[in-house]
């Protein structure tokens, strides 16, 4: 069958009017009943049918009615991914983007993502209101830290879908395990020959409270890490203070160590990498000649000249599971998903390199040697 349409139904034409499920039946000589079940999955309108109608209202310029439709389900197969305002407290990197968005099609879900500041995402009057004003049926939340205290108590009380990113929580979050990451990194170095490794923090923010939950948790893996290899920490590089004061607090921390400085050093996050490269540099010192360095990061950073060994978090991993647990949270808004924790993995760059350690069989033949010839 061919179909002829009026030139004010063409694509990209002015139309006067909405088109109507009533002139879609009246072009194809069928009625408004079977024009309303072809946009749902009713068994009464075959895939031939179907097709016909949706391409016929298709060329029309005709829209499904989708609030009127999500009344009638009881739910809009959109979930929506909410961010602060303050941008360094919902750092979402496009890798977990991508897996949320893929996510959410291989469940025919579509996807907003929307910010809000803290008062707004709080405020009484918008709580109540959030998932019908954005017509989505549950929410991801990532913040990492500082978050409004009323919030949790808000998606209590109004039995909100919402699935956490990036918090430390039991129940309704899936997060890094960054304890269990810079316990890793400690056995790796060690593994590489390293005794003497370090933990550096180059740009905490003040005052510690409003830090992220993981800068705690990466200095007690590293604390972890040492002891599970038998070896004492070193004391930890937090420069806490004004920029124009990191170069001496910085040598001041290095100064420390005396002649037994690290030989490896784990960086908190991605810019201590940068920051670490230049201290060392301008101390006569080259990395990994001189000492090794990898750090917590999401990205290959060549900007250097130097690709650093990553302990990357597995950001898409965290994306795809947020969506998994939102679907089964919005089946059953009342039940508590056990949170979900993933491993974090080493990536090898060129920063870090093997040595040969204080106890290794050819050290200590060596020192052997060398004290009968002393004798």
């Amino acid at each position: 069958m061919v179909l002829h349409f009026n030139k004010n139904y063409g694509i990209g034409q002015d139309m006067k009017k909405a088109i109507t499920q009533a002139e879609i039946a009246e072009l194809l000589g069928i009625n408004q009943a079977t024009v309303s079940c072809a946009f749902t999955e009713s068994p009464k309108v075959g895939p031939e049918l179907r097709a016909r109608i949706r391409n016929a209202a298709l060329s029309m310029g005709y829209r499904p009615n989708a609030s009127s439709r999500a009344v009638r389900r009881g739910r809009t197969d959109t979930i929506a991914v909410l961010l602060s305002t303050d941008g360094h407290r919902s750092y979402m990197p496009l890798s977990m983007q991508n897996a949320i968005l893929y996510a959410a099609e291989e469940h025919q879900k579509l996807v907003i993502f929307s910010r809000f500041s803290d008062d707004k995402l709080t405020s009484e009057e918008l709580m109540p209101r959030i998932l019908t004003e954005l017509s989505v049926d549950g929410l991801i939340l990532n913040y990492s830290h500082m978050v409004p205290s009323a919030l949790d108590e808000l998606i209590s009380r109004y039995h909100v879908p919402a699935i956490w990113i990036n918090r430390n929580l039991p129940f309704d979050c899936v997060h890094p395990d960054d304890f269990a990451g810079t316990a890793m990194a400690v056995r790796k170095l060690y593994g590489m020959g390293h005794r003497k490794i370090a933990f550096l923090h180059s740009f905490p923010t003040l005052p510690p409270a409003q830090e992220p939950y993981s800068v705690q948790q990466r200095q007690d893996g590293y604390m972890q890490g040492m002891r599970e290899c038998g070896l004492a920490p070193m004391t930890v590089g937090s420069i806490a203070c004004p920029h124009h004061e990191k170069i001496d607090r910085f040598n001041a921390w290095w100064d420390s160590f005396g002649g037994e400085h690290p030989t490896g050093v784990i960086g908190y996050q991605h810019p201590d990498s940068a920051f670490f490269l230049h201290q060392i540099t301008r101390r006569g010192m080259r990395v990994p000649g001189d000492v090794s360095f990898v750090m917590f990061g999401d990205h290959q950073d060549r900007s250097t000249g130097i690709q650093f060994d990553n302990i990357t978090l597995p950001e898409a991993e965290l994306g795809r599971i947020a969506v998994e647990m939102l679907i089964r949270k919005i089946s059953a808004p009342a039940t508590q998903i056990p949170s979900r924790v993933t491993m974090p993995a080493w990536m090898p760059g060129e920063s870090c390199r093997a040595i040969e350690s204080p106890d290794s069989p050819a050290r200590r033949n060596s020192k052997k040697i060398k004290d009968a010839k002393t004798k």
